[in-house]
């Protein structure tokens, strides 16, 4: 494993590469009909169920619904995930989550706990006591009054809702004339999005609901399946009020750091971004969120004057000289002529598969319309100073200079890149705020690790 900024950040930060960790999962499984949770008797004493997970992500809970079927005899539904610590010295993960569960386990061993016997139970180690008993008595008052629930908690992270869930997946199955071999299955939750899989007579499908903010991936992926068939996944079917979307399975290989596939990628890449140049227009209409140059340097304004507060006084002082370098910089990139267009936003390693016909792209939340350039932090897998920027740049410059009118694309790039990391951050920042305070730990702090990056690589 190795350590990157602040923590996971949705393909960013701490990247299991050995397999030598260990995680340790601690579920609260709340009763199926009042605010209780489940405990087990160990030794006289009551604790939380807590499991070993092979995967070491708190967003990734596909083993999660299987433990608690093997320990309780009943079905639970990951609702989010509550704290994760990761100990580098120990080489060990800890998390704890919040289930809903669909029956009541009949085992002995077992009681039901409310918000005052808190106290009474022994709590799993790596945070403190009165932290774990403070997100625990939170979930439970929630659990008795939703109207204490904020306002920004996704309806896949209450009660209730993933039975709405199965039967539009269902429903869209049957109209695809797709019959399903077995029950959903979850694989993934946090704040920006949830993930269940479902096997079916044909392949596989994916069941994806993200939030209001990405709410029109299902109409951009669909929109770009049409535009380029085979490079990324196929739509089977979107619901753009809610933010579902139902997909076809891809295979492919994933792609290793330095493989020389991910020159293809950024070839393929420029590619799309050079046919979408005249679509513009079209691109936005259809959801693709407006990052062209009038409303970036607005959103750059906004970074550098509200995200700063969780900086220093110094480094906030520092940041103030850095904005009017940053918008003479943005000047200058538009001044090479290059068009504004489709832009990923989160285009790395792990939102690419090499196929049989090409890499696919997935993953759209982010897509955009802006310079194309501002693409670069996450296609050098968020690091500007990495040893692929050399192997990069001409690969990705290639097709610009084969199709478009430019000079000195060598220096616009250059430029790019820390407007690169900027685009980043803002897209962060617009996450962090559609977030509940009590989710926005998930993120790993990537804003602020972002303007600091900043100062140091501008030397302010």
């Amino acid at each position: 494993m190795e350590r990157w900024g602040q923590g996971r950040v949705r393909g960013v930060g701490v990247r299991v590469i050995v397999t030598d960790w260990s995680h340790w999962a601690s579920l609260a499984l709340l009763h199926p009909e009042r605010p209780a949770l489940l405990v087990v008797a160990e030794g006289g004493v009551g604790t939380l169920p807590k499991f070993p997970f092979e995967e070491p992500f708190f967003s990734d809970v596909r083993e999660g619904p299987e433990r608690i079927r093997e320990a309780f005899g009943v079905d639970g539904v990951a609702l989010r995930p509550l704290w994760n610590r990761v100990d580098q010295d120990v080489r060990r993960i800890d998390s704890l989550s919040l289930y809903e569960l669909t029956g009541i386990p009949q085992r002995e061993g077992l009681a039901w706990i409310e918000e005052s016997d808190l106290s009474s139970i022994d709590l799993p180690q790596g945070i403190p006591a009165g932290r774990w008993r403070d997100l625990l008595g939170q979930s439970l008052r929630e659990d008795a009054d939703p109207g204490l629930i904020s306002v920004h908690r996704p309806p896949w992270s209450r009660r209730g809702w993933a039975p709405r869930m199965r039967a539009w997946v269902g429903g869209a199955l049957e109209v695809l004339d797709r019959p399903p071999l077995g029950p959903l299955e979850q694989v993934r939750v946090w704040g920006v999005s949830t993930l269940w899989r479902c096997r079916t007579e044909v392949g596989v499908a994916y069941f994806k609901a993200v939030p209001p903010l990405f709410g029109a991936e299902g109409a951009i992926t669909s929109t770009l399946e049409r535009l380029f068939p085979g490079r990324v996944p196929t739509v089977l079917a979107f619901d753009a009020g809610r933010g579902w979307l139902l997909l076809d399975e891809f295979r492919g290989r994933s792609i290793p750091k330095r493989d020389p596939v991910w020159l293809e990628v950024m070839r393929s890449y420029a590619a799309m971004q050079i046919e979408c140049a005249p679509l513009a227009s079209r691109l936005l209409a259809t959801g693709f969120a407006d990052r062209r140059l009038e409303v970036f340097r607005v959103q750059i304004a906004r970074l550098f004057r509200e995200s700063g507060t969780v900086l220093t006084w110094e480094e906030r002082g520092r940041l103030t000289k850095l904005e009017a370098r940053i918008l003479s910089s943005l000047d200058e990139l538009y001044g090479f002529g290059l068009p504004e267009t489709l832009v990923h936003g989160d285009l790395h390693f792990g939102n690419v598969v090499e196929t049989v016909d090409g890499p696919l792209l997935f993953d759209w939340t982010d897509a955009a319309v802006a310079h194309p350039f501002l693409d670069l932090f996450t296609l050098l897998d968020f690091d500007l100073d990495s040893g692929l920027v050399g192997a990069v740049r001409p690969s990705y410059l290639e097709p610009w200079q084969t199709s478009w009118d430019a000079h000195d694309l060598d220096r616009a790039f250059d430029i790019a890149m820390d407007l690169s990391l900027v685009y980043s951050a803002i897209s962060y920042q617009l996450i962090v705020e559609a977030q509940e305070p009590a989710d926005r730990w998930q993120l790993g702090g990537f804003v602020e690790w972002a303007l600091r990056e900043l100062l140091r690589r501008t030397g302010l």
